[in-house]
């Protein structure tokens, strides 16, 4: 009975189980409960004013619960205070235990430079469940040990919500500050500390500490700061783990001067500068970090014996990593896409790092340290570094949002790589005889290639666009060479040489830089500038202190200032250059002793040539100047601006009488001057209008065209522009195969250095003369009665149009066809006969192709002939016929063969039948042969037996065999063999069978009597 009832009350609890799990009113997990205030209980506050602890004694004095211990703590609990002119709750100089909880502290004024709990020189103190709104701090700590704050909330404008002071034992856990405060957590002096699971939200510290030793900061939260996530600042051994900072108006987190650090597991987005950042540190570990979206991903300033470790770093809009002047690094297994590993230092060891298995853009990182005549395949990379290497060669590769380092390296060659959205292109220091081939370099921040300190460096066709920085810039850098290189579109210099003696710069192009296209600076003495253009610059070409250099055979054209100008540079030889449309064509300051010849200066805006007062003793000779607001303005004394024989100037001012007068307050005269004539526009030829026929080769449009100023030239097809480039003053062509049928519009504009123009025009007309191609199939010949048969045939050409089909000179068939597709007539259902099928297809030129397919329809299938058994009957027997099925499209005639005499000739249409009866005993042979309209013709063969007939037969009988069969009996008569032995008749049997039945009765009747 108490089992049963056990039973019962189990099955009741339960069934009240379930029913409790079931209840819609049970939480499914912690965050559906309602919010509560500390320990769960809804708090209901008791109004206060400020309260003042100066003493342990105080606690009793006042009445406050509890003994003191840390069993049983003094409480402050469940207090609304709200004071904007005194600190509310204040404790200080006690070594009690006590506890401050559930209070709610407010300020009553809008402005409050008070603080809402303060404690000073206390031990054991708790501070828990509180709520603190809108005070100078929320918390302030001074010289108080062993202080726990847990699971407060603070709220509104403070300068900080957690101030301490010269404190050690601290542990601030699960608490929220919301608030616009300067700073969630300032820490000052103060050791053994533990910042674990707090929320800090629109602060511009989330935590701020310095001076202090073992500091744990550990799954804290921290939202928008408009500073610094975590600041550190000359703490030793600290550990920070598992906290999440976003959107962060600095770094994430920062370790200032923090030796033996440890920063493991930690989640950094949304940095404005670094995600991490460690400074003059020693030991550092950094594990298994998580950085997005930030400006830097980890930093290692000065660091001594750092390592980063499993990170992963994405979306960092400059470096991933960056190691800057640290030591003994150590990199492993960390995974960076969307930016890549920069490495700095004064010297090599700084350069000198440990790594394995570092991916970077889903490729390993290619580190080559102390390697010696390697050649590296860049494809397999995604990125490269050389460092104290020797022999190097580097082929290929495309490179995304990473830099290219090579130091202290030697005779390297780096061929076909392209970099692409960087913030650096290829850094060279220290690293002489480099050559660079077929570099491209486009949309990077800073330089596309920047040198220091690497002598015998050649960079050539190569290309550099869209950069922040400068090209090419080498510093410290002498005999480099920079050729048949392109430079477009930049917001700074093209080429820069500084410090760089006897470089060669030629045969290069510079186009749209905000900035000078190439220039010479800072002792870059007896450099060459050769064959280069620049245009639409600030500036063209710039000389400055840099002695001895050479200037010859370029176009500067359209810079917005100089075209060029030599600046503090001595023994400067400018010639054959053409400076046209600039504002300022050639410009000499502080410059002796320079040579300027044959130089062609026309059209600038403001002056020719300028001379400054501060050059002395240069020579003009042999320059065409030319339509310029001033042709010459000379300032400087002692220069010449003729050979003093017979050679000076071509004005386009000078009247063609006596000396030129050069402008200018230096009074130079050209003894020698001679006129120019205006200018006229480039010539270009105007050609008749052509016709080309599509699908031809060799089409081309050629004009005539010279000019003693080629500048550019433009080609366009209907106002759609095919062509643009640098003119030379040649004939200009174009190669016009491969249009469409149509009429095309073909313009070219020629433009020369004086911003004179010419144009020409021709109309080309496209024809097409050539007719679709079309298969030939092969000609049909198909059984009458069939199906399934079609004639098809393969038509393509560029502009289809329509196609017919004929059967005999009747059209069949007739529509539109595609590009290139398959045509077909159905030729089904004809009667015996040869037809002619012929298609004739035509594009929308009108051109036309046909071809013919013949058909034959014939009959070559022999009549359908059933073949009847073979016949064996007796004589004198009858009703044997023989009857054989016949079928033909056809049907014609047969004739009945009996041992090879015709017995019957006749028409058939489905069967044929031959009465064999009345013949004699013996063998005979009927063939029937069959024939249809066609001549084809089948036989078959029945023998017949006729065998004599028997006088003891009591019935006739006929015995038919089939050729391939086994005998079978006739339905016509029947055949019983004769008897061998005599025959008793059924009727006697019997009665002899009943006469001893009847015997046997009677004697088993008296058989029973007697007994």
């Amino acid at each position: 009975m108490r089992t049963g009832s056990t039973r019962v009350i189990f099955v009741v609890m339960v069934l009240g189980l379930s029913m409790i799990l079931a209840s819609p009113d049970a939480p499914k997990d912690s965050t559906s409960m309602p919010l509560q205030h500390g320990d769960g209980v809804r708090v209901a506050y008791t109004s206060s004013g400020p309260i003042a602890i100066s003493s342990d004694a105080d606690f009793v004095s006042q009445g406050w619960p509890g003994s003191g211990t840390a069993a049983d703590p003094y409480r402050i609990e469940n207090l609304s205070i709200v004071t904007s002119s005194s600190t509310a709750i204040n404790v200080s100089s006690t070594t009690a235990y006590f506890v401050i909880k559930n209070c709610l502290i407010q300020n009553s004024s809008s402005v409050d430079l008070t603080t809402g709990i303060a404690l000073k020189d206390n031990a054991h103190g708790v501070i828990r469940d509180c709520i603190v709104e809108n005070k100078h701090d929320g918390i302030y700590i001074n010289g108080s040990n062993e202080t726990a704050l847990d699971n407060n909330t603070f709220l509104g404008a403070m300068v900080s919500a957690m101030y301490v002071q010269w404190a050690s034992g601290l542990s601030i856990t699960n608490s929220t500050v919301s608030l616009n405060a300067n700073r969630g957590v300032t820490l000052e002096y103060v050791d053994d500390v533990e910042i674990s699971r707090n929320l800090f939200n629109n602060t511009d510290y989330g935590i701020y500490s310095y001076y202090g030793d073992n500091l744990s900061i550990s799954s804290n939260t921290i939202l928008p700061s408009s500073s610094s996530g975590v600041y550190v600042y000359w703490i030793s051994n600290v550990t920070a783990y598992d906290n999440y900072v976003t959107a962060i108006n600095s770094a994430g987190l920062i370790f200032y001067s923090s030796d033996s650090l440890n920063v493991t597991r930690n989640t950094v987005s949304k940095a404005h500068a670094s995600g991490i950042i460690a400074q003059y540190s020693d030991h550092v570990e950094m594990s298994f970090n998580t950085i997005e979206a930030s400006t830097y991903g980890i930093t290692l300033s000065r660091i001594t014996n750092g390592s980063v470790r499993g990170s992963v770093i994405s979306g960092c809009t400059l470096y991933g990593l960056y190691l800057d002047q640290s030591l003994g690094t150590q990199l492993y297994d960390n995974t960076i896409a969307g930016s890549g590993i920069y490495v700095y230092g004064p010297s090599l060891e700084y350069y000198v790092v440990e790594e394995s298995n570092n991916t970077v853009n889903g490729k390993s990182f290619g580190y080559f340290l102390n390697r010696t005549n390697t050649i590296v395949d860049g494809s397999k990379f995604g990125q490269i570094m050389l460092v104290n290497s020797t022999g190097m060669r580097v082929s290929g590769g495309f490179f995304e949002n990473v830099p290219t380092r090579i130091e202290y390296s030697n005779q390297t060659t780096l061929s076909g790589m392209t970099m692409v959205n960087t913030y650096r292109g290829l850094s060279l220091d220290y690293s002489p005889n480099i050559t660079v081939v077929d570099l491209s370099v486009s949309n990077a921040t800073t330089n596309g290639v920047g040198a220091f300190m690497t002598d015998n460096l050649t960079i050539k066709d190569s290309h550099f666009e869209f950069l922040t920085g400068i090209a090419v810039q080498l510093e410290s850098c002498s005999h480099a060479t920079v050729v048949n290189t392109t430079i477009q579109r930049l917001n700074n210099q093209g080429i820069s040489l500084s410090l760089s003696p006897f470089g060669t710069i030629a045969n290069n192009t510079v186009d749209d830089c905000s900035s000078w296209g190439i220039s010479v600076t800072t002792t870059s003495y007896n450099a060459t500038v050769l064959r280069n253009t620049v245009r639409s610059c600030t500036g063209g070409v710039f000389i400055s202190s840099s002695h001895n250099s050479t200037m010859r055979d370029n176009t500067v054209v359209g810079n917005s200032a100089y075209g060029v100008k030599v600046a503090w540079s001595n023994h400067v030889h400018v010639s054959n250059t053409t400076s046209i449309l600039n504002n300022v064509g050639l410009y000499s300051v502080g410059s002796d002793n320079g040579t300027y010849m044959n130089n062609t200066v026309m059209s600038n805006g403001d002056t020719g040539i300028g001379v400054d007062g501060t050059s002395d003793y240069s020579v003009f000779v042999g320059n065409l100047l030319g339509w310029n607001g001033i042709n010459a303005e000379d300032a400087s004394s002692t220069s010449a601006w003729d050979d003093n024989v017979s050679r000076g100037n071509a004005w386009s001012d000078y009247n063609g009488t006596g000396v030129y007068p050069v402008g200018g307050t230096g009074g130079r005269i050209d003894h020698y001057p001679v006129g120019i004539a205006l200018p006229v526009p480039p010539f270009i030829s105007q050609l008749e209008n052509m016709t080309v026929t599509e699908d031809t080769i060799g089409n081309v449009i050629l004009w005539e065209a010279r000019s003693l100023f080629p500048d550019w030239y433009t080609i366009s097809r209907n106002t759609t522009l095919l062509n643009e480039g640098e003119w030379n003053g040649s004939n200009i062509s174009l190669n016009i195969d491969g249009l469409e049928v149509g009429t095309f519009n073909f313009t070219v504009v020629v433009y020369d250095r004086l911003g004179l123009t010419n144009s020409s025009s021709v109309i080309v007309t496209v024809v097409d003369t050539t007719a679709p191609s079309l298969d030939s199939p092969p000609d049909i010949t198909y059984e009458v009665g069939t199906t399934g048969h079609q004639v098809v045939w393969t038509a393509a050409d560029h502009h289809p149009g329509s196609h017919t089909i004929y059967r005999n000179g009747t059209v069949v068939a007739s529509g539109n066809w595609s590009v290139s597709t398959t045509i077909s007539v159905s030729i089904d259902g004809l009667s015996l006969g040869l037809y002619n099928f012929t298609i004739v297809v035509r594009d929308l030129s009108g051109n036309l192709v046909v071809d013919t397919v013949w058909v034959m329809v014939r009959d070559t299938t022999p009549p359908s002939l059933t073949s009847p058994a073979d016949v064996t009957y007796v004589m004198g027997a009858v009703g044997h016929v023989l009857q054989w099925n016949v079928s033909d499209l056809f049907p014609a005639g047969y004739r009945i063969y009996r041992n090879g005499t015709v017995v019957m000739s006749a028409e058939w249409t489905d069967s044929v039948s031959l009465n064999v009866d009345y013949l004699i005993v013996g063998t005979y042979n009927f063939t029937l042969v069959v024939w249809d309209g066609s001549g084809n013709t089948a036989a078959d063969t029945v023998i017949v037996t006729v065998v004599p007939y028997s006088t003891t037969s009591t019935s006739s009988t006929t015995e038919t065999t089939a050729t391939s069969t086994s005998p079978t009996t006739s339905n016509n008569s029947t055949t019983t063999p004769l008897p061998t032995e005599p025959m008793v008749p059924a009727w006697a049997l019997g009665v002899v069978a009943g006469v001893f039945s009847v015997v046997i009765l009677v004697l088993l009747v008296l058989l029973r009597r007697r007994q």
